[in-house]
């Protein structure tokens, strides 16, 4: 958001999110946080976001990722923490491939319906599911079934992929323009409603700590 007050994101956002069919929503719902299990953070990551509405123009923000992963390597739990302008906290959620619990959403954004399974959802698609997929090491165009979601890959041709998620109530894209654990960039574009999210990598701190 760099220097534009919260409450005028709030205000975009609470004019141009529409509600989401069911399916097309986070998997899971309100639930006691899901950071008890063990796992290893394996890397903490800063974008910069943009978030695309057809009609209306929103300021961008940036985002913070703590990337658990399980004992397989694959990510097993994120918190995710969004950035406004002079150090404004916008959430704070923790999310895994079957739930996500709100520890923080701030109070001007607390009138949009369903905003922090949006961005649950979004996070879902990416590094639960699209981003394994474009790293997994199996041939292009090839369809594979998960959670009731089957999941085509795309190279591009220029070293990026795409990964198509199909399902029966909702469907995305993530787009990479790279392949590589952490990409430089990312596009997440949700079918129904329209949006687009752009996710721009800043920073990215790769680490083996264990954390409890």
């Amino acid at each position: 958001m760099r220097g534009l007050p919260y409450l005028f994101l709030a205000l975009l956002l609470s004019a141009a999110v529409l509600p989401l069919p069911a399916g097309c929503m986070a998997q899971g719902r309100k639930t006691a946080p899901p950071g008890s299990a063990q796992g290893v953070l394996t890397a903490t990551l800063r974008h910069h976001v943009q978030v695309h509405i057809p009609g209306h123009s929103l300021p961008s923000f940036d985002g913070l990722l703590a990337i658990t992963a399980s004992p397989t390597g694959n990510p097993a739990r994120i918190r995710a923490v969004g950035l406004g302008g002079m150090g404004l906290t916008l959430f704070d959620l923790t999310v895994t491939p079957a739930a996500f619990h709100t520890a923080l959403l701030h109070p001007a954004l607390r009138r949009i319906p369903s905003l922090d399974a949006h961005i649950a959802h979004c996070i879902q698609g990416i590094w639960f599911a699209a981003l394994p997929e474009a790293l997994a090491p199996r041939a292009g165009n090839e369809a594979q079934e998960g959670r009731g979601v089957s999941l085509t890959r795309i190279p591009d041709g220029q070293g990026g992929q795409d990964i198509r998620a199909a399902a029966p109530d909702g469907s995305w894209v993530a787009r990479f323009a790279d392949t590589r654990p952490q990409p430089e960039t990312i596009l997440f574009e949700n079918m129904r409603p329209p949006y687009l999210v752009q996710i721009r990598l800043l920073i990215s701190a790769e680490s083996g700590k264990h954390r409890p």
